[in-house]
């Protein structure tokens, strides 16, 4: 394909991945991926539509990630409303929702951050995972 080419991480992050991603997720109905590193300590999401980084969220020992299946509900209590998003797990059992949300450029003449666009919900679980998540 003569027109691939690979997703920027601004300011070189992707080192922060030190040559290894665990995990990759595609939320192909909110044209969204999730790509994690338990090495890093991190995971990445990104906009396929625009393809650019939404964010870099630190979560320590992640490594599996699945889409996120939600009836489109505003999760946090806060003014956006998701457009998608997945679960991320790690070693010591947490499980991570990443809802990415909706996009505020429009309505506001302030320009999104990233931190503004990521709404992070943990809960710790008496159990491991690695890296293989499913949704059934």
């Amino acid at each position: 394909d003569t027109e691939f080419s690979p997703l920027i991480m601004p300011n070189n992050q992707w080192q922060r991945f030190h040559q290894y991603i665990a995990s990759v997720a595609v939320d192909s109905q909110h044209n969204l991926l999730c790509v994690t590193t338990p090495i890093g300590g991190c995971a990445a999401v990104y906009d396929l539509t625009t393809r650019q980084l939404v964010s870099n969220v630190s979560l320590p020992d992640c490594a599996g990630a699945s889409v996120l299946h939600s009836d489109n509900n505003d999760v946090s209590g806060a003014i956006n409303v998701t457009r998608g998003g997945f679960i991320v797990s790690d070693g010591q059992g947490q499980l991570t929702t990443l809802c990415v949300a909706e996009s505020q450029a429009a309505n506001s003449d302030k320009k999104d951050t990233a931190n503004e666009r990521i709404i992070e919900d943990s809960q710790l679980h008496r159990m491991s995972f690695d890296n293989h998540l499913q949704a059934l």
